[in-house]
């Protein structure tokens, strides 16, 4: 894997860097960063103005310049109070071992245990799209995939978090999935 590839790729086909927040995620002060901004972050991550995702935390530099000029933005709606007291107590536990998957992808960490891995899917799978989510439809799933040959993508017209925003059409869609794959 070669981030700086990626980032280049991304910037090329989309304009900026689709990945671009990873190599804030991959700094050493970003733990503390994001714990010491804890509201600025949840707001960007749950932005009620998805196109914050686009000019604000996808590219490289401005999740970093979001959180520390602690920027703030109105939340979804879906997001309760309680739910966000819960998420927040959970980020202030500690944010560094939420990140180190970042580090692992760019620095190769998990290369010698993977490059063997074959890479067809011979499971089924369900891809859940997020419609109101497409940042770069060049990176979005399609609905065939070279690697997963028994593979099904719906939409639902939701943002990011498909799973908050529309929980029971989500449970329905992957209820019908198992029942048609049983």
């Amino acid at each position: 894997f070669n981030f700086n590839q990626v980032l280049n790729y991304s910037k090329e086909v989309c304009g900026f860097e689709v990945f671009g927040y990873w190599e804030f995620f991959n700094s050493a002060d970003a733990a503390e960063i994001i714990q010491n901004n804890l509201h600025s972050f949840i707001d960007i991550i749950y932005a009620n103005n998805t196109t914050l995702f686009r000019t604000d935390f996808l590219p490289l530099g401005k999740l970093r310049e979001w959180i520390t000029n602690r920027k703030r933005t109105i939340r979804v709606s879906y997001l309760t109070e309680n739910d966000y007291d819960i998420l927040r107590q959970y980020l202030a536990e500690g944010m560094q071992s939420k990140l180190n998957w970042y580090t692992a992808e760019i620095e190769n960490i998990n290369w010698k245990d993977e490059k063997d891995i074959d890479p067809m899917i011979q499971q089924p799978v369900l891809f859940i799209k997020a419609k109101s989510f497409d940042v770069c439809p060049i990176f979005s799933m399609t609905e065939e995939n070279e690697f997963i040959p028994n593979y099904e993508m719906i939409e639902l017209n939701a943002g990011h978090w498909v799973m908050e925003e529309k929980p029971d059409e989500v449970n329905q869609a992957i209820d019908k999935w198992i029942t048609k794959i049983k």
